[in-house]
């Protein structure tokens, strides 16, 4: 902060519905803004009139893959266990 510099932001389809509101925060702040930004039209709260939200995108997910192989592997003895349990059950 206070520092001077160059900022570079950067936005994907996915920032859109919030980037006007970014942009007016960036220029009251005393940022440069693209013309375009400060232009386009309000955003609206309704998922029907952002269907660039619902376009199925997976999340990100930051779970380390030893972590899924060590969840994976506790699901898979919990599945076998009931297996073994519910064939005895049948005997």
């Amino acid at each position: 902060a206070g520092r001077k510099g160059t900022a570079i932001s950067l936005f994907t389809e996915t920032d859109f519905a919030h980037l006007r509101t970014i942009a007016n925060i960036m220029r009251q702040s005393g940022c440069e803004v693209e013309e375009w930004m400060l232009n386009m039209k309000k955003r609206r709260n309704n998922k029907h009139h952002a269907p660039h939200l619902s376009r199925g995108h997976d999340a990100i997910d930051t779970t380390s893959m030893y972590d899924k192989k060590k969840r994976s592997h506790k699901e898979q003895i919990i599945r076998q266990s009931k297996e073994k349990k519910h064939k005895t059950s049948l005997a």
